[in-house]
């Protein structure tokens, strides 16, 4: 009986990394090894307190930065010590709602409580956190984007685990 894990992917699925299943992503991620250590050691060299280093993936449709930012994802989650110093957020491929910084803050704190929810934090948490933030949705446009800011490094802070924005697309952003 043929693997699962090794049938080849179908249709749309084939080309959108964002429907691949952890374990389809774990064995058919050959192509950017490299790039995924490389990445892996600077998450790894970077002290605690300082300000990591940006890191800008660009490439043609298709050379994998997508799949790349996902596998991140996965072997932060995968090792226990870089998940223990930080928390690796995943978006949308486009961020058509993002329009101002207090949206895109907006769209982290949301990232964050999918990202915990998946991880199996305690629901009570995940409630406070989806509380806080339609609280600063309520707020007037001035406010939001510092109190969503504000509201993220408290929980940095309080968790002492650091952030990894994987925001893909960024042309649009900019």
């Amino acid at each position: 009986m043929p693997d699962p894990n090794r049938a080849p992917l179908q249709g749309i699925v084939k080309y959108n990394p964002h429907l691949w299943g952890d374990d389809e992503l774990r064995s058919i991620f050959v192509a950017r090894t490299r790039e995924l250590a490389e990445l892996l050691d600077r998450l790894r060299q970077t002290p605690a307190g300082s300000a990591p280093q940006h890191v800008l993936v660009v490439g043609q449709r298709g050379m994998g930065k997508t799949a790349l930012l996902r596998r991140l994802a996965l072997a932060v989650r995968d090792d226990l010590a870089l998940s223990r110093q930080w928390i690796a957020l995943t978006f949308p491929e486009e961020q058509f709602t993002v329009s101002t910084l207090a949206e895109l803050w907006r769209n982290v704190l949301d990232a964050l409580t999918d990202t915990l929810e998946n991880e199996g934090a305690p629901q009570a948490d995940l409630d406070r956190l989806d509380g806080e933030i339609r609280r600063i949705g309520a707020l007037p446009s001035l406010e939001r984007e510092e109190a969503a800011s504000g509201l993220l490094r408290d929980w940095i802070d309080q968790h002492q685990r650091r952030v990894l924005l994987l925001i893909d697309s960024t042309d649009l952003l900019f």
